[in-house]
């Protein structure tokens, strides 16, 4: 983050600017690692709305 436009406490409205985000590429291996995790948590709700049961579903 490089600006943060308000402080704690500070009442905000709809469409009010409150951080600016810098595109940093240090973030990236993190970046990846939330969609990885995302996607296997995608996976694992589909095995269970599709009826799996525990033990069932692999890690």
């Amino acid at each position: 983050m490089n600006q943060l436009f308000v402080k704690e406490g500070d009442k905000v409205r709809a469409r009010h600017v409150i951080p600016i985000l810098v595109n940093c590429p240090c973030l990236e291996p993190a970046y990846k690692e939330a969609q990885a995790v995302v996607t296997i948590a995608q996976i694992t709700l589909e095995e269970v709305q599709s009826g799996a049961i525990f033990g069932e579903i692999e890690a």
